[in-house]
């Protein structure tokens, strides 16, 4: 006998089969992208490795340094990632070699290279890629006598660079296979988990559409019974035998319990708006408790950050005051102090006029289209002198091009000049602070979403241009990196000779939130600290 297939059996196969197959295309998919994107990360580290040692080798190549080579490979096999790392002169002769088994003792030699490639090989059963990258070294150029930008305009320095050898290192590519095979086995069991769900779901819709069905034949049963409180709905109207029996109950019930439903939306209605309004007038209350423990808080802290350098010139002017006949150096050394606290009151009321503009909206705003490339190289200009005469090393990343963004040319000046002095600031002697730009991909671009689904949460809506000034220190605690951008915050615990007023980064933060973008910070202890500020593409 032949059984007519039931609408729950024609929903599940239909819908199973569709997820099935979906989640076998983007299972693929996702292995296959993610497997280029491991490559290219891959190829990406060995040749950034390759290239930073062949700028450590310059000075060992120069001065047949062997020692010095040694090391630099050495260190470098020390990365799990890497195999073997061998220094070269021009000839192709290995000067210095080093590999982290036994297995690549040889590779160098069997395999010859050109100074600057990037080829796969498998040797004894182990892929490798193989880097090759030339050494150069510049003529005619004293190191440090100015700042050369990382860029490709050959208007920013003209020199004369000779080739004198180059470097091989080799990257594993056990590391990248693993990783495969782990995506692979990741997304068998995603799209396990996403075919058991799809079919679980498909189970449940399907008791959704018969269960209304009883319920109807139930409440069927009551209303005929004499209790017209009953009323189904079913939301949308329904073009099909369900949607025509919820049509024609509703219709039967409708007018019973019109009464009793409007009586009570009356009730809910104004019992709603008493809890909001209510919520409203306290949390009114609350933020103008806020904004005055905030003002009365600001002007303590402003009092005593004022008070302090005047006590000071105050505490000196007395004391050369009551002393005439002190000895001349020790009269100078008065008088350099008070002017260092004049200085600093004088960086205290100009900060605290600047924010006192930006919160009341009274600061000009010179909005143009302006190059984060040219404000940088601007910021740095003004700062030069002082790097070198600090001992301190700039390092400075800023592309080619860059699109522009619409702002205050001289605003962002200001804060990127900020930004470099708090990284001056707080800096060892030898150390490193360094700025970097880059612009981000908006996620349009990196994925397609299907309509009417919202976009991840973290990811780029639009393209940003991102700029990050880093330096070498002690640190910023967890705890308090999210109190960096406060008034008045001084970071304790840090050892420094200068004191800042408290006022530098919130300034920094009302000017960058002003122009539409965003700041925020990321530390390391005894490594590293940098700010990051991002602003839209215009």
């Amino acid at each position: 006998m032949f059984l007519r297939p039931t609408i729950g059996f024609k929903l599940i196969a239909s819908v199973s089969l569709m997820v099935i197959s979906l989640a076998v295309i983007l299972s693929s998919f996702f292995v296959h992208n993610q497997k280029l994107i491991i490559e290219n990360e891959l190829r990406n580290q060995g040749l950034s490795l390759s290239k930073n040692l062949a700028y450590n080798s310059e000075y060992g190549l120069l001065f047949k340094n062997k020692e010095m080579l040694d090391r630099l490979s050495r260190d470098m096999i020390k990365n799990n990632d890497i195999a073997y790392a061998a220094i070269c002169d021009l000839n192709g002769k290995i000067i210095s070699y080093s590999a982290n088994s036994t297995l690549w003792i040889d590779f160098p030699r069997a395999i010859k290279t050109s100074h600057a490639s990037v080829n796969q090989y498998s040797y004894k059963g182990k892929g490798v890629y193989d880097i090759a990258t030339p050494v150069y070294t510049i003529k005619d150029v004293h190191k440090g006598e100015g700042l050369i930008f990382d860029s490709k305009d050959n208007n920013i320095s003209q020199t004369k660079q000779e080739d004198i050898g180059f470097v091989r290192i080799g990257i594993l590519l056990e590391n990248k296979e693993k990783a495969v095979k782990t995506m692979q086995i990741i997304a068998f069991f995603i799209s396990f988990l996403v075919i058991s769900g799809g079919i679980l779901w498909t189970v449940l819709l399907t008791r959704r559409i018969t269960i209304p069905i009883k319920q109807l034949v139930r409440m069927t049963t009551m209303v005929a019974a004499g209790d017209y409180s009953c009323y189904y709905v079913n939301g949308k109207t329904r073009r099909d035998e369900i949607g025509d029996l919820t049509t024609a109950f509703n219709t039967m019930t409708k007018e019973l319990a019109a009464s009793a439903m409007q009586i009570e939306d009356y009730t809910k209605n104004l019992k709603n708006m008493v809890e909001v309004r209510t919520s409203e007038l306290k949390d009114a209350n609350e933020r103008l408790k806020k904004l005055d423990e905030l003002k009365t808080n600001f002007l303590s802290i402003a009092t005593h950050e004022i008070r302090t350098p005047l006590a000071s010139i105050s505490a000196f002017c007395e004391l050369l005051i009551n002393n005439p006949d002190e000895d001349v150096n020790v009269k100078n050394e008065f008088l350099g102090i008070i002017q260092q606290e004049i200085e600093r009151l004088t960086r205290l009321i100009n900060d605290i006029l600047d924010l006192s503009k930006i919160e009341a909206g009274k600061t000009t705003w010179h909005i143009e289209d302006v190059s984060m490339i040219n404000v940088v190289k601007a910021a740095i200009e003004s700062m030069k002198g002082y790097v070198a005469q600090q001992g301190i090393l700039l390092e400075v990343d800023v592309p080619a091009h860059l699109p522009n963004i619409a702002a205050d040319h001289d605003k962002l000046i200001q804060v990127v000049v900020n930004l470099l002095n708090n990284a001056l600031k707080f800096t060892h002697k030898c150390g490193r602070i360094g700025v970097r730009i880059w612009e981000t991909t908006p996620l349009p671009e990196v994925l397609p979403l299907p309509e009417g689904l919202p976009p991840p949460a973290g990811l780029p809506l639009r393209a940003e241009v991102i700029t990050a000034i880093f330096n070498t220190g002690h640190g910023i605690p967890a705890e308090q990196l999210d109190r960096v951008f406060e008034k008045f915050c001084q970071v304790g615990n840090i050892p420094t000779k200068t004191k800042g007023t408290g006022l530098g980064l919130t300034i920094c933060k009302e000017i960058i939130e002003h122009l539409g973008g965003r700041i925020w910070v990321e530390s390391e202890i005894d490594d590293k600290t940098t700010f990051f500020f991002s602003l839209p593409v215009k």
